[in-house]
């Protein structure tokens, strides 16, 4: 309520001037007159519990917040300095000591000779408009922060999204999901390295089913199989098996496993797949060596059983021709025909022990048959030598029949 801040003039209000008053007295609205003289309607008394009608400028001011005085006191002097309507918001005091939120509107009012008397003005009650705009704003605070954190978390999101899609690129594995369309699973996802693989944009693999993409039937259909085991057992499930793509034919050792959402229910199924073409030729070379290494092993035993073998028959002439040289009492002729098989089968066992010595040979594969012409005569004439004394021992009689003629075979 703007009021002169001149001396008072005694005034007198004309008749419109009473006809106003008594309008507003009875007017639904609180009103209120400043300037020369002050009026209070009804209303306004009755909800500050003012008295008077024409308390004056100091009831209006005890009815006013005290913080809100000040900024009312500067708008009633600029009001007044310039004639100008006004409208502003302050808290105005309840009979019952409590202030509530109203609008004080006012225009400029003049006599009937035109002289400017002061302002006629209305204060409406805002109270609940007020706390409704308090908790609108409260709620637009709340939102504004809620979209502030939305952007941040999608900001992080983001980042997260773009430091796993550069390490899922990174990776030489194969990674990918699948989803349950009908009638057949789709790609919904795969990475830099399948891409790769499949020599085909990330347009155009992702919406697309095995078959769609290249895969042989029968591959297809076993993976369509193991997508309907993971979804309905909750497990995941391993394999292997051959693909031909871009970099060639190659082995690939892959595990399908499900994708959870909050319920628990399998709402995709994520694979990732492994190029093992070196690991598995390596598997398969160290499985040839095993058995080159137990082949060469057998040899080597077969070798060293058919040498001790050999080595124990020239034992037996020897220790003959020995025991002949022994009991001849050394005659000439004896110890001759003795010490030629003792030489002949000494070099035979020297022969023997070369072989033996040299057994690395065989387990690299290296010993072979020989095959030269032979005098089966002198065959013959060297085994009745080694077996000789064990004939005689035994007293059994052997008769060979030799032809003059060489026998070669």
């Amino acid at each position: 309520m703007p009021t002169k801040t001149s001396e008072a003039i005694p005034f007198k209000p004309d008749d419109a001037e009473i006809s106003f008053r008594a309008m507003a007295e009875y007017a639904p609205v609180m009103m209120w007159l400043s300037g020369d003289d002050t009026f209070f309607n009804k209303q306004w008394r009755e909800f500050t519990g003012c008295e008077s009608a024409q308390a004056g400028e100091s009831a209006w001011a005890a009815s006013v917040h005290a913080e809100d005085i000040a900024h009312c006191r500067e708008i009633a002097a600029q009001a007044f300095a310039t004639q100008q309507a006004y409208s502003t918001e302050y808290r105005l005091k309840h009979h019952d000591g409590s202030y509530h939120w109203v609008m004080d509107k006012a225009v400029p009012s003049y006599s009937a000779q035109g002289v400017f008397t002061g302002f006629v003005g209305s204060c409406e009650l805002i109270q609940e408009r007020k706390a409704l705009a308090a908790e609108l704003e409260k709620k637009t605070a709340l939102l504004r922060q809620l979209e502030q954190e939305k952007d941040a978390n999608l900001r992080k999101f983001e980042q997260l999204a773009q430091l796993y899609e550069t390490i899922l690129s990174a990776t030489p594995d194969l990674i990918y999901n699948f989803d349950f369309s009908v009638p057949e699973p789709r790609f919904s996802y795969v990475n830099e390295g399948l891409v790769q693989m499949l020599g085909r944009p990330f347009e155009q693999i992702v919406g697309k089913t095995l078959r769609e993409l290249g895969y042989e039937d029968w591959h297809a259909e076993m993976h369509h199989k193991e997508i309907d085991i993971v979804r309905a057992t909750k497990k995941p499930i391993r394999g292997e098996v051959a693909f031909t793509g871009t970099f060639g034919r190659r082995i690939y050792d892959y595990i399908f496993a499900p994708v959870f959402d909050s319920t628990g229910e399998v709402v995709a199924v994520a694979g990732t797949t492994r190029d093992v073409t070196e690991s598995h030729d390596a598997q398969e070379m160290l499985k040839q060596n095993k058995e080159a290494l137990q082949e060469a092993d057998l040899k080597k035993d077969e070798f060293l059983a058919m040498l001790a073998h050999e080595l124990r028959n020239p034992l037996a002439p020897i220790s003959a021709a020995t025991q002949i040289m022994v009991l001849s009492n050394y005659e000439e002729a004896k110890v001759r025909k003795s010490s030629q098989i003792i030489e002949r089968q000494v070099k035979h066992m020297v022969g023997l022990v070369d072989d033996l010595l040299d057994v690395s040979r065989v387990t690299r594969g290296l010993v072979n048959i020989e095959k030269l012409p032979q005098d089966m005569g002198a065959v013959i004439a060297s085994s009745l030598e080694q077996v000789r004394p064990l004939i005689e021992s035994r007293q059994h009689e052997l008769i060979v029949e030799l032809t003059p003629q060489a026998a070669m075979v």
